[in-house]
């Protein structure tokens, strides 16, 4: 609960009885009350999920202002985990969005980064940034890139910063 060094409150989600403490839920996320929480965080989440249209809408429900979500990324999974439902890719994780969002409601702002954090940076366009994950998984693109000193990072996770326009936001 890193969050909580920040917050004036916060809550941990959870569908495991095993992991409950204090401040952390045992419940599924259609459970709780609408505009329950400011900012909702849903960190390598996604990709568990079954129904992620369903998932992603139930956040947005939740959230008064903010969802933040990430999910590792395509490209840098390969080959994928067993244990996740899918994986996306800069363009898939753009689709969801923008086919479950309402965007007269919800601004979103895509971001790419280390799976640690300590690395964070806006992605401007995604169709391109699709198209920079797909060419450097061909060993000749990543000797190219190499050879003129490119610095063309691929990186690990994908996340999105769905939010309301904040004209009357008050934390």
């Amino acid at each position: 609960m890193i969050l909580k060094k920040k917050a004036k409150k916060a809550h941990g989600q959870e569908v495991d009885k095993r992991l409950k403490k204090k401040d952390v839920f045992i419940k599924e996320i259609p459970q709780f009350s609408t505009n329950s929480y400011d900012v909702v965080i849903a960190i390598d989440v996604l990709e568990h999920v079954v129904d992620d249209i369903k998932f992603l809408k139930n956040l947005l429900r939740v959230s008064r202002k903010v969802v933040f979500i990430s999910t590792p990324n395509f490209y840098s999974s390969i080959p994928p985990s067993p244990f996740h439902f899918r994986m996306y890719s800069p363009v898939a994780l753009q689709s969801l969005l923008r086919t479950t969002i309402d965007l007269k409601k919800y601004h979103i702002q895509f971001f790419k980064g280390t799976a640690n954090g300590n690395l964070i940076c806006k992605v401007k366009n995604i169709p391109l940034y699709e198209l920079k994950n797909f060419l450097f998984n061909f060993k000749k693109t990543k000797d190219l890139m190499k050879k003129i000193k490119s610095n063309w990072n691929i990186y690990e996770h994908l996340a999105a910063f769905v939010y309301k326009p904040p004209a009357d936001w008050s934390f």
